[in-house]
């Protein structure tokens, strides 16, 4: 099984280190398990992998790529982090 993670935070801040601890967490109970686990640039590359995990905590600036965050949806992807949304964060999937 291959896990695929897409973090936007890192796109966003690429200089700074910012750990999103939810997707560490996955990723060692994936890789306990013996599965392949990548870091990818491309929210496209959703469709290469079983699961995919699109990963933040920082919102986007940008619309556009407010949008297209938004339109990976499938039944492999996973949103996880948290999202601001009428003056709370809530959870991603929860907001979608």
């Amino acid at each position: 099984m291959s896990i695929g993670f897409y973090d936007f935070d890192i796109e966003l801040k690429p200089n700074k280190l910012m750990l999103n601890l939810e997707a560490m967490k996955i990723a060692a109970y994936y890789n306990n398990l013996g599965q392949v686990i990548t870091l990818t640039n491309d929210l496209r590359d959703y469709s290469k992998y079983d699961e995919f995990y699109v990963c933040r905590n920082v919102l986007p600036k940008n619309v556009e790529r407010e949008k297209a965050i938004r339109t990976i949806q499938a039944d492999n992807v996973h949103h996880i982090g948290l999202a601001y949304s009428n003056g709370i964060y809530i959870p991603m999937e929860q907001k979608f």
